[in-house]
């Protein structure tokens, strides 16, 4: 299982560095920043992988057991994965604005945030279990 283990991640290595060669050859220099925000959105999307291989395969990484992993283990790999999944999220926005893909402006307004928040606690508050009245914002 080791030398399989060994060819996957030489595997990975080679498709990941050939699509990094490619993307790095034929990007202009102008549009340097937007390779750096796609590099740096792999990163993160590393980083989140690493921890959930880490959670799901401890005895990999000398962690123990998947049932008998350290608090302070589970916290760090928590942690990890939050900020790979911030860095993977804000590089691929910061990639799709610099390509000019995406514009700066919101995509909620007030107004439609303030229907979608309605509608949970709406939807929430008159379940037939709760036996609290409706929010007067609630219609109907």
């Amino acid at each position: 299982m080791g030398f399989l283990s060994f060819l996957w991640v030489l595997l990975a290595i080679g498709i990941g560095g050939s699509i990094g060669v490619w993307r790095a050859r034929t990007i202009q220099m102008t549009a340097m920043p937007q390779l750096v925000a796609l590099f740096h959105a792999l990163i993160g999307l590393a980083a989140v992988l690493v921890a959930a291989s880490a959670l799901y395969g401890p005895q990999g990484f000398g962690l123990g057991l998947p049932d008998n992993i350290h608090g302070s283990t589970l916290f760090e790999m928590s942690l990890g994965a939050a900020i790979g999944a911030i860095t993977f999220t804000g590089s691929v926005i910061a990639f799709l604005k610099l390509d000019g893909r995406m514009t700066g402006n919101p995509s909620f307004s007030r107004t439609g945030m303030r229907s979608i928040l309605d509608s949970q606690f709406c939807s929430r508050s008159s379940s037939s279990r709760s036996s609290r009245p409706k929010p007067i914002w609630c219609f109907g």
